[in-house]
């Protein structure tokens, strides 16, 4: 199974990316949520997903930042 994980600052928006789409019928595991770009690069370096569903402008470290030290 492809595995991914989501950083995303907006609480109710991740929420509903996480809970309001069948992530399971196509074949992508969940396997961490992050609240800012920070976070998303340790959880990216701890879990090694297929797929990184990131925001762009949030707190901390923006996500094309995130992108280019995960790259």
């Amino acid at each position: 199974m492809i595995t991914m994980i989501l950083v995303e600052d907006e609480n109710l928006e991740r929420k509903m990316l996480l809970e309001h789409f069948p992530w399971d019928l196509i074949g992508i595991n969940i396997v961490g949520e992050a609240t800012n770009g920070e976070q998303g690069l340790i959880l990216a370096m701890e879990k090694r997903p297929d797929i990184v569903l990131t925001d762009v402008s949030m707190p901390k470290m923006n996500g094309i930042q995130m992108a280019e030290k995960i790259r």
